[in-house]
């Protein structure tokens, strides 16, 4: 059985949305550990819980990341894991 990566923060939300993922649609461990990555990025930079978040966060987030230059499908791969959370 594969563990689902945790959040250094212990973000129970985050932690709870990663093991649906690996439960319900059967993520491969690269996948979930990426996802982790990014919503540990995500909470880095706001430096607010994961559940305090809105709109406007996730688009300065997202804006920020592509000033930071990266590449069109890792912004989308972010963009698909903080709408899914």
């Amino acid at each position: 059985m594969t563990k689902t990566p945790a959040l250094p923060q212990g973000d129970a939300w985050a932690d709870n949305f990663l093991t649906s993922l690996r439960t319900e649609r059967d993520l491969s461990q690269s996948t979930l550990e990426t996802y982790g990555r990014d919503l540990q990025q995500f909470q880095q930079t706001l430096s607010k819980s994961l559940t305090s978040i809105g709109p406007d966060d996730i688009r300065t987030f997202i804006a920020a990341r592509l000033t930071a230059g990266l590449s069109p499908r890792t912004l989308a791969r972010t963009l698909s894991c903080l709408r899914g959370f």
